[in-house]
């Protein structure tokens, strides 16, 4: 069972350095690499024995990340955005997505910091969040995987 585990982790990875190298680079998360690994995350959530965790996680993940959204609007916190924590929660599942969030938002705000200390950035800066995102979810990904071994 631990490979399984192992093996999906990987696959995950593998979504979250793409997607966090295409935020870098283009400003965007692509839905044709998020509606397939969002179908396929559903899909091995529903099949797997903690099936409910993995469901909230995803839920969790998602209410929260819509709300920037809902609240600044498309153009300043992305739909990518969402779709990326969505992904995340249904890999991590509940409680795990809660130390992911808050570590993407952490190391955000820190990176946010320091650039306004250097002045690369100011308060009107938007920054790609995906990054981000992808960081918290490897860390307590890596994190679950080390748990099983």
């Amino acid at each position: 069972m631990q490979y399984v585990m192992l093996t999906l982790m990987l696959a995950a990875a593998a979504v979250l350095v793409y997607v966090s190298i295409t935020d870098i680079r283009e400003r965007c998360i692509p839905n044709r690499v998020m509606f397939p690994a969002l179908l396929t995350a559903l899909l091995v959530a529903l099949a797997r024995p903690e099936r409910w965790s993995l469901l909230l996680g995803g839920l969790v993940a998602g209410v929260l990340l819509v709300l920037p959204t809902l609240i600044y609007g498309l153009e300043k916190a992305g739909g990518g955005d969402v779709k990326l924590g969505l992904f995340i929660g249904l890999v991590l599942g509940w409680p795990a997505i809660l130390p992911a969030l808050g570590l993407a938002f952490v190391s955000a705000t820190l990176f946010a910091a320091g650039g306004m200390l250097l002045r690369r950035l100011s308060w009107r800066s938007v920054i790609a969040f995906g990054p981000f995102l992808s960081l918290g979810g490897l860390l307590v990904g890596a994190l679950l995987v080390l748990e099983q071994l």
